[in-house]
């Protein structure tokens, strides 16, 4: 009985002792699995790094490279655009600007190249006829000249009419005595009205087409022997228009040549008038008619833009012809797709910005 019983005493310490060996060596292989996935995450995560650089370097590279080297939009002959920069601008919403009226194709790139341009300090607030066949550097040339001609004509404007109308002022006063034949205090009223009469005509010769308001505040200013009112301004108005040294247009008074009447100016203007008037019903008739012609083309854009996705022109273009081509149709150009998008923002269609719920943080076209 002895011998039975300690029987299963010695296997109890025997399969204790196994237990123990087991869970040792499973210890041991956990650890040398830990060690190895500790590792493993240290190489990924270094070739993260180096792949980061990598992508990073490469384009930075590829901005640095397109800055100076971007050709643009149009091959060939491009379209004329109108842009309008607006009061205290970004180089941000420049960049956007341009990608959106189809000048550049990425906002990022033209946003460099803003900074990069020595026409910078010329690019001010205003609209501008620009052409996609042009690149960043001669758009930015072309805004810049036509600020400097702004501000150099200005100049010489202003000190033209500062110069003209001094010397005439300091003149007139003695040569209206004289031809008075008066003494200065009895002769004042009159001399008052035909220095009026002077300033307000040489306005207008200078400014055409001015009104009132502008004769008064900028024709006419205050000097040592007179002050002008609105009074004096009627007055002067009144009598160089029974002299038919002016008319009184729409838009303003204007000098009549010696040539002219002012019933045949007032005539002529008519005419003009109703030559822009029918301008205009046959610009609005072509602008419907190509409106519908355009029709198919905003259809096949809403298509596109139905994954509430943000997409720029070029993108569009691309899947708009794909669908062109299966059956065998004809490629729409990047002007057709630019004129489309207009049509279909001036109908609250699409938009131009950042989706709200887009899963690409980018710019571009998205339906409303």
């Amino acid at each position: 009985m002895g011998k039975f019983f300690n029987i299963p005493s010695g296997g109890r310490k025997k399969k204790s002792k196994n237990k123990s060996a087991n869970m040792e060596l499973t210890f041991r292989i956990l650890g040398v699995t830990g060690n190895v996935f500790d590792t493993i995450l240290q190489i990924l995560l270094v070739v993260a790094i180096v792949y980061a650089c990598y992508k990073g370097a490469q384009t930075a590279y590829s901005y640095g490279y397109r800055v100076f080297t971007e050709k643009p939009v149009a091959a060939t002959v491009g379209n004329d655009v109108e842009v309008t920069i607006p009061v205290d601008f970004s180089a941000k919403q420049l960049g956007e600007i341009f990608e959106g009226k189809g000048l550049s194709r990425d906002s990022k790139l033209l946003m460099l190249q803003y900074y990069c341009s020595e026409y910078r300090k010329n690019i001010k607030p205003g609209t501008y006829t620009l052409n996609t066949a042009m690149t960043a550097e001669e758009m930015f040339e072309s805004i810049a000249q036509i600020n400097i001609e702004k501000e150099e004509a200005a100049k010489k404007e202003a000190k033209a009419d500062v110069e003209r109308i001094t010397a005439e002022l300091n003149a007139f006063p003695q040569k209206e005595r004289q031809t008075l034949g008066q003494v200065w205090p009895q002769a004042e009223a009159e001399l008052r009205e035909a220095v009026c009469r002077v300033l307000v005509l040489d306005y207008i010769k200078a400014h055409p087409l001015s009104q009132q308001g502008i004769i008064l505040s900028q024709g006419m200013g205050e000097k040592e022997y007179a002050s002008f009112g609105v009074s004096d301004a009627n007055r002067a108005l009144e009598q160089l228009t029974r002299d038919k040294r002016i008319v009184h247009l729409e838009e303003g008074y204007r000098c009549l040549k010696d040539d002219e009447t002012a019933k045949a100016v007032l005539q002529a203007e008519r005419e003009r008038k109703e030559q822009e008037r029918r301008r205009a019903e046959a610009a609005a008739a072509e602008r419907e008619r190509q409106k519908k012609e355009d029709l198919p083309l905003c259809a096949d854009i809403l298509n596109i833009l139905v994954d509430g996705e943000a997409h720029s022109i070029g993108e569009i273009l691309q899947e708009v012809n794909k669908m062109r081509k299966q059956f065998k149709l004809p490629d729409y150009s990047f002007a057709d797709v630019q004129r489309a998008l207009g049509w279909m923002k001036e109908d609250k269609q699409v938009a131009y910005g950042r989706p709200q719920y887009a899963s690409r943080n980018r710019m571009g076209y998205y339906m409303i």
